[in-house]
């Protein structure tokens, strides 16, 4: 038998049009694309969290009237997904991202995105019907969507309704109106009324703080 040459560049065509080498090469490409498939989904999932954390900052900052929108249908990867090209654009254009919520298009595309959901079957499919949310994220969010000021039985003493710059500007008229009829009383020394009015303007403002 004719000995071998490893140093023969023939030897080593041979050698790897061999069955075995080549199931061997096979088993090790397959491997290493499915490792960098495995990294590329979990360096994926980190980032999408992080998005949901920073749509989440942002979200809370708006009015509670908005979040109540948002929150049934924040866990859907397609509103995640929208919500956040919507905030990239908002930072895009220096603008708060409740403003940016509130424009038309922005709207009636959430819109369009609940209807989809709430379609079954005939609405949205794939990915993007897939739920993806940390839980601590959508407690917060239903939590402040069906804002209590204050919290059911006080547990959250800080907790305030956050209204927009319309209905902020309705409950700062209403207060000036308590105000008002507090120096009334005052003035006709119904000392009582008038700190009953006083108290009564006071524990209503501070239920409620406005966008920014």
């Amino acid at each position: 038998m004719a000995k071998k040459d490893v140093n023969d560049p023939q030897f080593w065509n041979v050698f790897m049009q061999r069955p075995e080498v080549q199931a061997a090469i096979s088993k090790k490409i397959r491997y290493e694309s499915t490792a960098e498939a495995a990294l590329q989904s979990k360096m994926g999932k980190l980032e999408r969290k992080q998005r949901r954390y920073d749509i989440m900052q942002e979200l809370m900052a708006c009015a509670t009237n908005v979040k109540h929108i948002i929150s049934p249908m924040f866990r859907y990867k397609i509103t995640q997904q929208y919500l956040w090209k919507v905030l990239c654009e908002a930072r895009e254009e220096h603008m708060l991202f409740c403003d940016k919520l509130r424009q038309p298009q922005v709207y009636h595309r959430l819109m369009a995105i609940k209807a989809e959901i709430t379609a079954g079957p005939y609405g949205v499919a794939g990915w993007q019907a897939e739920e993806e949310v940390e839980e601590d994220l959508m407690d917060k969010m239903v939590v402040e969507a069906d804002c209590i000021p204050g919290g059911i039985d006080g547990e959250a003493p800080d907790r305030k309704q956050v209204l927009d710059k319309r209905e902020m500007q309705g409950v700062l008229d209403f207060g000036q109106q308590i105000k008002s009829e507090g120096n009334e009383a005052f003035a006709n020394e119904n000392w009582e009324g008038a700190l009953t009015r006083y108290c009564q303007g006071d524990e209503m403002l501070k239920n409620f703080a406005a966008e920014p």
